[in-house]
């Protein structure tokens, strides 16, 4: 069943001040709250600066400290400057090309290129992850930095989302199968909504999220072309990775149309 997400509060504030500080980041005042939060421009600074992988060691941290949000046993966070201005963070999350790449015909499409395995085990986030319109010559800080937190959540959720079908399931040790193409495919919308509502559902650990971050994240659920529309395909039974706050959030299993319905109207 659903799980909407939980009113508000501010309970976290003074966590998040503490981690700043005791991470040794630029700070500023959070107006009318007192709260001391990682400044955006100047992580946007040091990714103009030619620094981006320590703007986002930074997040990191501070992702680590707030929520315990960190990728699965492995994977690596990587700044990528060439990721497209308009991604955010990707993970690959398939192993093998298509099955149809063993025919020679098709064998020298560009999805049917060899995959790079360094690649496909990092998590990587671009420009993106702290600006908007960073295509332009006028980048906007995001909102707010819950909603860089939110962004580094959902990617490290990937990573554990595969590592938990390449570990059969048990979330541990070393992963025995790899993921295939088709396989990949079959999982994204189901993927894609198990994360975004648990991000919803962290109302105590991203308190700061924007109007527009919670748009996002609900458009991309509730809109019926929306690529984390959950009806119609399967939503793994695993998770959440485990130590990550609020478990009640992850959803391990598809609602019925009613169910979604009712999530997206409160939403």
């Amino acid at each position: 069943m659903l799980r909407r997400a939980r009113p508000e509060k501010r309970t976290t504030r003074r966590v998040a001040a503490f981690a700043a500080l005791s991470l040794g980041m630029a700070i500023t005042g959070s107006p009318g709250a007192g709260e001391r939060e990682i400044d955006l421009v100047a992580l946007i600074h040091l990714v103009h600066d030619g620094q981006g992988a320590q703007a986002l060691e930074r997040v990191a941290d501070l992702a680590a400290s707030r929520g315990g949000w960190a990728p699965a046993p492995g994977d690596l966070v990587v700044f990528d400057p060439g990721l497209p201005w308009w991604v955010r963070g990707s993970v690959l999350t398939a192993d093998l090309p298509p099955a149809d790449c063993a025919i020679p015909r098709f064998s020298q499409s560009e999805r049917c290129v060899p995959f790079n395995a360094e690649i496909e085990r990092q998590v990587r986030f671009g420009q993106a992850l702290f600006m908007d319109h960073c295509g332009t010559d006028s980048p906007v800080p995001r909102p707010s930095l819950d909603d860089v937190l939110a962004t580094f959540c959902e990617e490290a959720a990937h990573s554990w989302q595969e590592y938990f079908y390449e570990t059969e399931g048990r979330g541990c040790g070393e992963r025995t199968r790899q993921t295939g193409w088709e396989e990949a495919g079959r999982w994204i919308h189901g993927r894609e909504y198990q994360v975004k509502v648990y991000v919803l559902s962290l109302t105590d650990y991203l308190p700061d999220l924007s109007t527009e971050e919670r748009s996002r994240l609900y458009a991309a659920i509730c809109a019926p072309d929306g690529y984390a529309c959950p009806l119609g395909h399967p939503v793994p039974s695993d998770g959440p990775p485990p130590g990550w706050p609020n478990p009640d959030g992850w959803p391990v299993s598809a609602p019925s149309p009613e169910e979604l319905a009712q999530f997206c109207q409160e939403g």
